[in-house]
């Protein structure tokens, strides 16, 4: 009894003043950092390393948080942060900082809409279809912002701030509701394995976090930091060629040799091989490293669909003629065109796409009991609810229905149909809970690395056939739907999405001991100041610095604004081929495969192929980076669970490796702070 006691107590001190105070502090300290990296201040460097800063930027802040407090942790024994804390920490640092994203691509895309007379022409109907309460719908106003030298009009942009911050703030929420509903599956039934949980906790483990147990030692020192030496040592090279082009009077250490280059980033083999192979072979420590912390059965799925989908079925496509041959044959562009533009011949893009989609239709089906337990808990009497569940559940359904409504609300009051209003916001839900759900077995890097699934193909191109058929595609309702469905569905987008974040938290809650229901709070919390300091930062800073000179936001805007004129004025699609029929039933057959790959890894458990690996087989880093790594990762971790067993890796191979992943990446942004 007196041990249980103290459990409580201890988890009641997650929820102190000073926990959420540090959290606080921390949450807005990382969104404004990343708003500036994003942006290239001060460095003035845009890099998709950097743009990729929300999906692993939490760790890197961890890790260097952890550094610190190994050393005061020794120094002044009674500052020594508990696991819990830490754990709290990291869980506002995810859920804030990744907010910084969106309005670094989505406010400055619209503006430039506004601001070019081309596509002010060519996709607002000449400044009609943009509302006034996503962007001042003004030239003079925008202006500056892509100039820089002057002061933020405030009073043009307070309506937009306003909407973009309650619009997100609400859709964050929201995520976090409709996680409160899932994570006794996740966490609890499942058991999903959640890799950067794993990574997560050795470096709090590493960073001397009390209360955790101590990993295995190698030569005296934990295997986290030798793994993280180890990449440290890999990446030294480039990093110091960086430094001497960021700090002047930093020695020169001399160009980089071929041979290290294509030991760092792989080598194209599809040059070689040619017939639209896609096969590049990388066998870099921190590709393997990252691999590494994907469950098993992941891991062969996912490179074994790669290697059926894009070496062997490309050359047997070409054969039979229902595949082109593609023009460069290089890996990048093999890659592309066979997920878009490959005619009539098989588009694993598309089929990734519907699966993405069919992910939680089919787990809401085949969860229905789970689902309808959970209403009785809500809404039901309390009996059976001895932890407090029913109170739980009722506020996740309550909150969800009203930041639910509100998002469709605010999009309908902007102009979109009540139909559209409702089904897009739905339909971004379903595929960030999808997301969620990779990211729970094979973790969110992994499909992020220069670009994500390219979602934004499928939620543009479906959205729009409507209005292409109907012959009403140059009209407001055209490009209002069609624009803000990418934008909610866009990769960067769903690498900024609290809800995968969230999850993860609730994962390393359950490891530390913390109810569920104390770090609701704090993720609330870390969501609102995400939103809150981002949208108007981004703002402030454009207009200080200017889009078009040192503030190098919005990627990508001049390259939507082209597939948007063809969209909006000519009725046609650059992103797609034109003939959506070739492509909208492999997307509708992507739902079907996944429920069909469901059933067969519950009917059958040697069953090899799952849905989070299509997902991760069909994303571009498999298809430039990360293949041969996978096979490599695969093997060695079958190796190790052969020889010693779940022991010598969760004590010595999962730090080891935990730590090469973050020291290689930490290594790999400060190469790109120098890099030209």
């Amino acid at each position: 009894m007196a041990e249980k006691k103290s459990v409580k107590e201890e988890i009641r001190s997650v929820l102190t003043v000073k926990t959420i105070a540090m959290g606080v502090i921390a949450s807005i300290v990382s969104t404004i950092i990343v708003v500036f990296i994003l942006n290239g201040i001060p460095v003035g460097v845009q890099d998709k390393t950097f743009e990729l800063s929300w999906v692993t930027g939490a760790f890197f802040f961890l890790f260097l948080i952890m550094l610190i407090h190994r050393i005061w942790s020794f120094a002044a024994p009674k500052l020594r942060l508990s696991q819990q804390q830490s754990v709290t920490i990291y869980s506002m640092l995810m859920l804030s900082s990744a907010f910084a994203v969106i309005p670094y691509f989505l406010i400055p895309w619209f503006s430039f809409l506004v601001q070019s007379d081309t596509y002010r022409a060519g996709v607002l109907g000449g400044g009609n279809y943009m509302p006034n309460l996503w962007v001042p719908n003004s030239k003079s106003i925008v202006d500056g912002a892509f100039y820089g030298g002057t002061a933020v009009p405030w009073s043009n942009w307070l309506s937009p701030i306003i909407y973009w911050i309650v619009l997100f703030g609400c859709l964050g929420l929201c995520q976090l509701f409709i996680n409160i509903v899932w994570r006794k599956q996740f966490v609890e039934v499942e058991r999903l394995p959640f890799p950067y949980a794993d990574a997560a906790t050795e470096i709090m483990r590493a960073g001397n976090a009390s209360g955790m147990e101590k990993a295995g030692r190698i030569l005296k020192a934990g295997p986290f930091w030798w793994g993280a030496l180890v990449g440290f040592l890999f990446m030294l090279y480039p990093v110091l060629t960086a430094l001497h082009n960021l700090i002047p009077w930093f020695p020169a250490i001399g160009v980089l040799p071929d041979i290290y280059n294509w030991w760092i980033w792989g080598y194209d083999a599809t040059s070689i091989i040619r017939n639209n192979v896609v096969l590049r072979i990388n066998l870099s420590p921190m590709w393997i490293a990252l691999a590494f912390l994907i469950p098993l059965d992941t891991l062969l799925s996912a490179w074994l669909w790669f290697f059926i989908c894009y070496v062997i079925l490309p050359p047997i496509q070409v054969a039979i003629g229902t595949y082109p041959s593609f023009p460069e044959q290089t890996d990048s562009s093999n890659y592309i065109w066979a997920n878009h533009w490959a005619g009539r011949g098989f588009m694993a893009g598309w089929v990734m796409w519907g699966v993405m989609l069919g992910l939680p239709l089919w787990m809401l089906f085949f969860n229905r009991g789970y689902i309808a337990g959970t209403i009785r808990k809500a809404f039901g009497k309390a009996e059976g609810n001895p932890d407090g569940e029913k109170g739980l559940y009722r506020m996740a359904y309550i909150g969800a229905i009203i930041t639910f409504a509100t998002v469709a609300g605010l999009l309908i009051y902007a102009g979109l149909s009540v139909l559209a209003g409702i089904l897009i916001p739905a339909w971004a839900l379903l595929i960030y809970w999808a997301w969620t759900r990779v990211r729970s077995i094979g973790g969110g890097y992994t499909d992020y690395w220069y670009y994500g699934p390219w979602y934004q193909d499928p939620a543009a191109a479906i959205v729009w056939i409507p209005f292409s058929v109907s012959g009403t595609y140059n009209s407001a309702a055209s490009f209002r739907t069609t624009a803000i469905s990418m934008m909610l569905m866009e990769d960067r987008n769903l690498g900024a999405i609290p809800q995968p974040a969230s999850m993860e938290s609730f994962k390393l809650a359950d490891r530390a001991g913390i109810r569920p229901r104390e770090l609701v709070l704090p993720q609330a919390i870390a969501i609102i100041i995400g939103v809150v300091i981002a949208f108007p930062l981004t703002i402030w800073g454009a207009y200080r610095w200017g889009w078009d000179k040192q503030w190098i936001g919005g990627p990508n805007r001049g390259g939507w604004s082209t597939w948007f004129q063809a969209f909006i004025r000519d009725g046609g699609n650059v992103l797609v081929p034109v003939d959506w029929s070739s492509w909208l039933g492999q997307f509708i057959f992507g739902g079907f495969f996944c429920g069909l790959l469901i059933f067969l890894r519950m009917r059958f458990v040697w069953w090899p192929i799952e849905p989070i690996g299509v997902i991760l087989g069909s994303s571009a880093v498999t298809g430039w980076f990360m293949f041969t790594a996978l096979v490599v990762a695969w093997v060695i971790k079958m190796l190790v669970l052969r020889i010693g067993g779940t022991s010598l890796y969760e004590k010595t191979a999962l730090p080891f490796f935990s730590g090469l992943f973050v020291g290689a990446f930490l290594m790999l942004y400060i190469n790109k702070l120098g890099s030209p």
